[in-house]
Protein backbone atom coordinates (compact mmCIF):
# COMPACT_ATOMS: atom_id res chain seq x y z
CA UNK A 1 0.00 0.00 0.00
CA UNK A 2 2.68 2.46 0.66
CA UNK A 3 3.90 2.00 -3.01
CA UNK A 4 0.89 2.02 -4.97
CA UNK A 5 -1.65 3.41 -2.40
CA UNK A 6 -4.03 0.99 -2.96
CA UNK A 7 -5.27 -1.64 -0.67
CA UNK A 8 -4.02 -5.47 -1.31
CA UNK A 9 -5.77 -7.08 -4.04
CA UNK A 10 -6.32 -3.44 -6.43
CA UNK A 11 -2.51 -3.18 -6.90
CA UNK A 12 -1.55 -2.38 -10.32
CA UNK A 13 1.57 -0.87 -13.04
CA UNK A 14 0.54 2.82 -12.84
CA UNK A 15 1.34 5.28 -11.17
CA UNK A 16 3.95 4.17 -8.89
CA UNK A 17 6.04 6.15 -6.56
CA UNK A 18 9.54 7.24 -7.70
CA UNK A 19 11.98 4.32 -7.36
CA UNK A 20 9.58 1.66 -7.59
CA UNK A 21 10.87 -1.11 -10.03
CA UNK A 22 8.01 -3.42 -12.24
CA UNK A 23 9.05 -6.74 -12.28
CA UNK A 24 7.24 -9.36 -14.44
CA UNK A 25 7.62 -12.90 -15.64
CA UNK A 26 8.85 -14.07 -18.98
CA UNK A 27 5.48 -16.18 -19.49
CA UNK A 28 3.27 -12.64 -18.41
CA UNK A 29 5.59 -10.43 -21.15
CA UNK A 30 4.32 -12.74 -23.67
CA UNK A 31 1.13 -12.11 -22.96
CA UNK A 32 -1.21 -10.33 -24.78
CA UNK A 33 -3.38 -8.71 -22.05
CA UNK A 34 -4.26 -8.13 -18.70
CA UNK A 35 -6.33 -7.80 -15.69
CA UNK A 36 -4.58 -5.77 -13.45
CA UNK A 37 -5.39 -3.45 -10.13
CA UNK A 38 -5.81 0.19 -11.07
CA UNK A 39 -4.39 1.28 -7.63
CA UNK A 40 -8.01 2.45 -6.34
CA UNK A 41 -10.13 0.21 -3.75
CA UNK A 42 -12.37 -2.13 -5.61
CA UNK A 43 -11.01 -0.96 -8.99
CA UNK A 44 -9.29 -3.17 -11.60
CA UNK A 45 -8.04 -2.21 -15.12
CA UNK A 46 -9.04 -4.41 -18.25
CA UNK A 47 -7.08 -4.88 -21.28
CA UNK A 48 -3.52 -3.89 -20.08
CA UNK A 49 -1.06 -4.44 -22.29
CA UNK A 50 2.76 -4.73 -21.13
CA UNK A 51 4.72 -2.35 -23.46
CA UNK A 52 2.05 -0.24 -24.20
CA UNK A 53 0.73 0.65 -20.78
CA UNK A 54 3.49 0.18 -18.70
CA UNK A 55 7.17 -0.61 -19.18
CA UNK A 56 8.31 -3.58 -16.56
CA UNK A 57 11.70 -2.90 -15.39
CA UNK A 58 12.95 -6.96 -15.01
CA UNK A 59 11.72 -8.97 -17.26
CA UNK A 60 12.76 -12.60 -15.39
CA UNK A 61 12.01 -16.54 -14.90
CA UNK A 62 11.18 -15.80 -11.06
CA UNK A 63 7.60 -17.80 -11.32
CA UNK A 64 7.80 -21.54 -10.17
CA UNK A 65 6.21 -23.91 -12.32
CA UNK A 66 3.44 -26.20 -11.12
CA UNK A 67 1.83 -29.70 -12.32
CA UNK A 68 -0.36 -29.04 -15.55
CA UNK A 69 1.79 -25.67 -16.23
CA UNK A 70 2.71 -26.15 -19.97
CA UNK A 71 5.87 -27.24 -21.39
CA UNK A 72 7.67 -24.05 -23.61
CA UNK A 73 8.46 -26.29 -26.05
CA UNK A 74 5.97 -29.00 -27.29
CA UNK A 75 3.09 -27.22 -24.85
CA UNK A 76 2.52 -30.64 -22.98
CA UNK A 77 1.58 -30.33 -19.88
CA UNK A 78 4.23 -30.47 -16.77
CA UNK A 79 4.46 -33.50 -14.39
CA UNK A 80 7.00 -33.21 -11.70
CA UNK A 81 8.34 -35.91 -10.17
CA UNK A 82 10.90 -36.58 -7.24
CA UNK A 83 14.22 -37.98 -9.26
CA UNK A 84 18.21 -39.14 -7.98
CA UNK A 85 21.15 -37.54 -10.36
CA UNK A 86 23.47 -40.52 -10.18
CA UNK A 87 25.51 -39.48 -13.04
CA UNK A 88 26.19 -36.66 -14.97
CA UNK A 89 28.29 -34.83 -17.83
CA UNK A 90 29.93 -31.95 -18.33
CA UNK A 91 31.56 -30.37 -21.44
CA UNK A 92 34.81 -28.67 -20.19
CA UNK A 93 35.77 -27.12 -23.11
CA UNK A 94 39.29 -26.19 -24.10
CA UNK A 95 39.07 -24.31 -20.50
CA UNK A 96 42.15 -27.02 -20.05
CA UNK A 97 43.11 -27.83 -22.48
CA UNK A 98 44.80 -24.51 -23.37
CA UNK A 99 46.74 -24.68 -19.89
CA UNK A 100 47.87 -28.10 -20.63
CA UNK A 101 48.90 -26.69 -24.16
CA UNK A 102 46.84 -30.18 -25.43
CA UNK A 103 46.20 -29.84 -29.18
CA UNK A 104 45.42 -32.26 -32.09
CA UNK A 105 46.18 -31.64 -35.82
CA UNK A 106 42.19 -31.69 -37.36
CA UNK A 107 41.44 -32.90 -41.42
CA UNK A 108 42.94 -30.15 -42.77
CA UNK A 109 46.25 -30.25 -40.35
CA UNK A 110 45.20 -27.60 -38.33
CA UNK A 111 46.58 -27.30 -34.60
CA UNK A 112 43.32 -26.97 -32.25
CA UNK A 113 42.78 -27.47 -28.75
CA UNK A 114 40.87 -30.73 -27.88
CA UNK A 115 37.76 -30.12 -26.08
CA UNK A 116 37.60 -31.92 -22.55
CA UNK A 117 34.22 -33.40 -21.11
CA UNK A 118 34.46 -35.13 -17.80
CA UNK A 119 31.91 -37.58 -16.32
CA UNK A 120 30.97 -38.91 -13.64
CA UNK A 121 28.65 -42.11 -11.09
CA UNK A 122 28.10 -41.47 -7.54
CA UNK A 123 29.22 -45.20 -6.48
CA UNK A 124 27.60 -44.30 -3.25
CA UNK A 125 24.15 -42.65 -4.36
CA UNK A 126 23.47 -45.72 -6.51
CA UNK A 127 23.75 -47.72 -3.38
CA UNK A 128 21.50 -45.53 -1.49
CA UNK A 129 19.12 -45.26 -4.42
CA UNK A 130 18.87 -48.86 -4.65
CA UNK A 131 18.69 -49.55 -1.14
CA UNK A 132 15.26 -46.88 -1.27
CA UNK A 133 13.78 -48.70 -3.88
CA UNK A 134 14.76 -52.36 -2.92
CA UNK A 135 13.64 -52.43 0.88
CA UNK A 136 11.14 -52.88 3.27
CA UNK A 137 10.44 -53.41 6.75
CA UNK A 138 13.19 -56.44 7.20
CA UNK A 139 15.65 -54.66 5.29
CA UNK A 140 17.85 -54.51 2.44
CA UNK A 141 15.86 -56.41 -0.56
CA UNK A 142 18.83 -56.25 -3.40
CA UNK A 143 17.94 -57.69 -6.77
CA UNK A 144 19.79 -60.92 -7.74
CA UNK A 145 22.09 -59.24 -9.87
CA UNK A 146 22.90 -56.27 -7.57
CA UNK A 147 23.62 -58.39 -4.58
CA UNK A 148 27.02 -58.83 -3.65
CA UNK A 149 25.99 -62.42 -2.24
CA UNK A 150 23.13 -64.51 -4.22
CA UNK A 151 22.51 -66.87 -1.51
CA UNK A 152 23.16 -67.31 2.12
CA UNK A 153 23.99 -70.65 3.96
CA UNK A 154 22.64 -69.91 7.96
CA UNK A 155 24.14 -72.96 10.54
CA UNK A 156 21.72 -72.38 13.33
CA UNK A 157 23.67 -74.06 15.95
CA UNK A 158 27.44 -73.66 15.08
CA UNK A 159 27.56 -76.25 18.14
CA UNK A 160 26.17 -79.57 16.43
CA UNK A 161 28.83 -80.95 14.23
CA UNK A 162 26.32 -82.40 12.36
CA UNK A 163 24.82 -79.23 10.86
CA UNK A 164 28.28 -77.31 10.89
CA UNK A 165 29.45 -79.88 8.15
CA UNK A 166 26.33 -80.39 6.07
CA UNK A 167 26.31 -76.44 6.28
CA UNK A 168 30.04 -76.35 5.27
CA UNK A 169 29.56 -79.02 2.47
CA UNK A 170 26.74 -77.14 1.02
CA UNK A 171 28.68 -74.03 1.30
CA UNK A 172 31.63 -75.79 -0.69
CA UNK A 173 29.25 -77.02 -3.40
CA UNK A 174 27.56 -73.93 -4.08
CA UNK A 175 30.70 -72.13 -4.07
CA UNK A 176 32.12 -74.72 -6.56
CA UNK A 177 29.27 -73.88 -8.88
CA UNK A 178 30.72 -70.21 -9.09
CA UNK A 179 27.74 -68.65 -7.38
CA UNK A 180 28.51 -65.87 -4.87
CA UNK A 181 27.79 -67.47 -1.39
CA UNK A 182 28.14 -66.26 2.19
CA UNK A 183 28.12 -68.86 4.88
CA UNK A 184 27.08 -67.26 8.23
CA UNK A 185 29.05 -69.46 10.84
CA UNK A 186 28.78 -67.12 13.75
CA UNK A 187 28.16 -68.31 16.93
CA UNK A 188 25.07 -66.27 17.81
CA UNK A 189 21.21 -67.01 18.38
CA UNK A 190 19.42 -68.12 15.09
CA UNK A 191 16.84 -64.83 15.13
CA UNK A 192 20.00 -62.83 15.09
CA UNK A 193 21.36 -64.38 12.09
CA UNK A 194 18.15 -64.71 10.03
CA UNK A 195 17.48 -61.21 10.93
CA UNK A 196 20.84 -60.37 9.73
CA UNK A 197 20.38 -62.13 6.20
CA UNK A 198 17.20 -60.05 5.82
CA UNK A 199 18.65 -56.72 6.98
CA UNK A 200 21.82 -57.01 4.30
CA UNK A 201 19.27 -58.27 1.47
CA UNK A 202 20.80 -61.49 -0.09
CA UNK A 203 17.68 -62.77 -1.88
CA UNK A 204 18.33 -66.20 -1.06
CA UNK A 205 18.67 -68.16 2.43
CA UNK A 206 19.73 -71.68 3.12
CA UNK A 207 18.62 -72.32 6.80
CA UNK A 208 20.07 -75.68 8.05
CA UNK A 209 19.48 -76.56 12.02
CA UNK A 210 17.99 -79.68 14.23
CA UNK A 211 14.88 -80.58 11.87
CA UNK A 212 17.28 -80.44 8.82
CA UNK A 213 19.04 -83.07 10.19
CA UNK A 214 15.88 -85.46 11.44
CA UNK A 215 13.87 -85.02 8.58
CA UNK A 216 16.75 -84.44 5.92
CA UNK A 217 14.75 -81.85 4.13
CA UNK A 218 16.40 -78.84 2.45
CA UNK A 219 14.74 -75.45 2.70
CA UNK A 220 15.50 -72.35 0.58
CA UNK A 221 13.98 -69.57 1.64
CA UNK A 222 13.35 -66.52 -1.04
CA UNK A 223 13.97 -63.46 0.86
CA UNK A 224 11.79 -60.95 -1.44
CA UNK A 225 8.33 -62.93 -0.43
CA UNK A 226 9.85 -65.24 2.30
CA UNK A 227 8.43 -68.45 0.25
CA UNK A 228 9.95 -71.35 1.17
CA UNK A 229 11.10 -73.97 -1.00
CA UNK A 230 11.63 -77.72 0.65
CA UNK A 231 13.82 -80.47 -1.33
CA UNK A 232 14.66 -83.90 -0.89
CA UNK A 233 18.56 -84.00 -1.33
CA UNK A 234 20.87 -81.65 -1.37
CA UNK A 235 21.64 -82.41 -5.36
CA UNK A 236 17.93 -81.01 -5.94
CA UNK A 237 18.47 -77.90 -3.55
CA UNK A 238 22.18 -76.95 -5.33
CA UNK A 239 20.80 -77.12 -8.70
CA UNK A 240 17.66 -74.49 -7.51
CA UNK A 241 20.07 -72.58 -6.47
CA UNK A 242 21.55 -72.40 -9.45
CA UNK A 243 18.57 -71.66 -11.47
CA UNK A 244 17.37 -68.59 -8.92
CA UNK A 245 20.82 -67.18 -9.35
CA UNK A 246 20.38 -67.21 -13.37
CA UNK A 247 17.50 -64.35 -12.95
CA UNK A 248 18.44 -61.61 -14.22
CA UNK A 249 15.31 -59.53 -13.93
CA UNK A 250 14.72 -57.87 -10.57
CA UNK A 251 13.01 -59.69 -8.15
Amino acid sequence: ESITGAPCGFAGPFGLKKGSVIVIDEEINNSEYWITGANEKDTHMANVKPGRDFIPDVVANIRSVQVGDKCIKCSGDLKIKNSIELGHIFKLGDKYSRILNAKFLDEKGKSKFFVMGCYGIGVGRTLQTLIEVFSDEFGINLPVALSPFTVAVVALNMGNEQIVALSESIYKNIMNMGIDVLYDDRKLSPGIKLKDIDLIGIPFKIVIGNRTIKEKKYEVIIRIDNTKEIYDNIESLCERVRELSKIETFL
